[in-house]
């Protein structure tokens, strides 16, 4: 992860024990009930709606369609923005997809709009339900150019209020500076899980107001959050829904050698 401007080195401070490494997504299908992600054979007991994926899953994309969603896109919300990009336009099949991903106080740009720091909840990553490990806070979907197919979402689950004290990472934005981490998907060629074609990301970053409060330290102890009270034991983050641009990218065909001789 990384922040802009030398203002915000002591945000970097306080994130820095959430890790700096390329967490790898494994997007094997669609969730399951449970908000995890389901195995293949799951996937093929699934019914399937009209666009061939499971219904329970088309049921929630028919509420917020492709109009909806690309009205939001880029679209800066309490001032920040979510912005998105991969470090390649096209990947082979061999080659992990890398997506860049940040967040971006875009308060004092313009004259009738004041600068002002921005405290974000910054916790890309939860313990699902059943134990594993899945993207939280930044939600990611997949779309098929070819057909507006979604091909890959990221699952879906809550993480309960007392298992909240796990995830205590947050930085304070100023005007113009931002937060951001690098996230890898599998190369298209791990169990076929991309084909040949065109796609677009979309990232979402979703923060509930049911628990805005994100405490300053996590060494507190009762006592001492007692003494102190919420305005100084805790932090009020941005709470609210971003969806990030549109990305397109491209996955090639494997070039077969003969195909090559003919040329």
């Amino acid at each position: 992860m990384r922040i802009a401007k030398l203002s915000a080195v002591t945000a970097l401070l306080v994130m820095c024990t959430a890790g700096c490494g390329l967490p790898r997504l494994w997007p094997w299908g669609k969730k399951s009930d449970g908000g995890v992600v389901s195995s293949d054979k799951e996937i093929a007991r699934t019914p399937k709606g009209a666009m061939g994926l499971p219904k329970k899953l088309e049921e929630r994309f028919e509420k917020t369609t492709l109009a909806d969603v690309q009205s939001e896109l880029s679209r800066s919300r309490g001032g920040l923005r979510l912005v998105i990009r991969t470090d390649k336009d096209e990947y082979k099949l061999d080659e992990p997809i890398v997506l860049d991903l940040r967040l971006e106080n875009v308060t004092g740009r313009r004259p009738e709009d004041k600068a002002r720091d921005i405290p974000v909840y910054f916790e890309p990553f939860a313990k699902t339900p059943r134990g594993g490990m899945a993207e939280w806070l930044f939600k990611f979907y997949i779309r098929s150019e070819a057909d507006q197919r979604v091909v890959y979402e990221s699952p879906r689950f809550k993480v309960s209020e007392a298992a909240r004290a796990k995830y205590y990472h947050f930085a304070t934005l100023p005007s113009n500076a931002f937060v951001g981490r690098t996230f890898a998907f599998p190369a298209p060629r791990v169990r076929e899980w991309l084909k040949p074609g065109k796609y677009s990301f979309v990232v979402s970053y979703e923060v509930s107001d049911t628990y805005p409060y994100v405490i300053r330290n996590r060494k507190f102890s009762g006592p001492q959050v007692e003494l102190l009270g919420t305005k100084l034991a805790y932090v009020r983050v941005w709470t609210g829904k971003l969806y990030s641009n549109r990305l397109v990218f491209r996955v090639k065909a494997k070039k077969h050698w003969w195909l090559l001789w003919l040329a």
